[in-house]
């Protein structure tokens, strides 16, 4: 199966559905997504010249996809109030989801440059 099966299978066992209309957005979304994983980890996830995505990152991919299709994530809601009830939302990816990456991370190194 392609990265891309297995992130519509994964996505399809949560109830979010990927339309044929929208197969050439999905990639989009898939290869932004992998592409922040691999700033944030500063790993390529190389192995013996293919790259090959373990099956946390390939559920990340897919719940951060889940994520952005929750009404208050897609309306850019900060906060609401409702009586004396109030929520309020975070920016960005929730840290139990963005969690799973701190396993992949690497160092990175910059080289010593002196100050003129």
């Amino acid at each position: 199966m392609t990265l891309y099966e297995d992130v519509k299978l994964l996505l399809k066992k949560n109830g979010v559905e990927v339309e044929s209309d929208e197969e050439e957005i999905f990639k989009m979304e898939v290869d932004g997504i992998l592409e922040d994983v691999r700033d944030i980890t500063n790993n390529d996830f190389m192995k013996d010249g293919q790259v090959i995505y373990p099956y946390s990152i390939k559920k990340y991919v897919a719940d951060v996809l889940e994520y952005y299709q929750r009404p208050e994530v897609k309306k850019n809601l900060k906060s609401r109030s409702m009586g004396t009830v109030s929520y309020t939302y975070n920016d960005g990816v929730p840290d139990y989801i963005s969690g799973v990456l701190n396993r992949y991370k690497r160092a990175k190194f910059h080289p010593f440059k002196p100050i003129r």
